[in-house]
């Protein structure tokens, strides 16, 4: 559970959401208006937020094989 906590710590804080209280397992987040979450998260990933969360969106991710995703 720590590198969850430290990876998603670490999401947020490149997303300019800032940690309140102590770092580590004490700190609090005060999460963004959603359209601004998604906004900001799909700009990490490098897409627009239409792309991510946009399921009637035409552009699709490839993967190397067809069964790819057979093996999850």
């Amino acid at each position: 559970m720590p590198k969850v906590r430290s990876g998603i710590g670490k999401l947020l804080n490149r997303m300019g959401i800032e940690s309140i209280g102590k770092s580590g397992r004490g700190a609090l987040y005060e999460l963004l208006e959603p359209d601004v979450f998604r906004e900001k998260f799909s700009a990490l990933l490098g897409h627009s937020s239409n792309e991510i969360f946009d399921y009637t969106c035409t552009t699709y991710i490839t993967y190397p094989d067809k069964n790819y995703l057979d093996r999850w």
